[in-house]
């Protein structure tokens, strides 16, 4: 992985300056919008993130894909965990979470 000086305690990653930079930009519908869509794309992720563990809890040790599912679903996850990031950023603009499909998201299912 590459070093970059400019990253660690109590400084902020060149990426997380571009993400501010284009949410910045954003404001009243289209902030609103982008925020619907990041939660969207979020939820996809985590299905394919679940979905990545469950192949790879399923799959029996002795299987010669048993690495590469494990890898697969540490991808995943990652690509979550960096929509999650967006997704707070939006949301924190915007002040609170909008509904989606005409309708407020659930909290852990309930």
């Amino acid at each position: 992985m590459a070093s970059n000086e400019n990253t660690g305690a109590g400084k902020i990653a060149p990426s997380t300056l571009s993400l501010a930079r284009i949410i910045d930009a954003l404001s009243g519908d289209k902030l609103e919008k982008a925020t619907v869509d990041a939660i969207g794309k979020h939820r996809a992720l985590t299905e394919s993130a679940e979905n990545a563990y469950l192949a790879w809890k399923n799959c029996s040790d002795h299987d010669p894909r048993k690495t590469s599912l494990l890898e697969d679903y540490h991808r995943a996850s990652l690509r979550n965990h960096a929509q999650i990031a967006t997704v707070a950023a939006l949301t924190d603009k915007l002040g609170y979470t909008p509904k989606l499909n005409g309708e407020w998201p659930q909290i852990n299912g309930g």
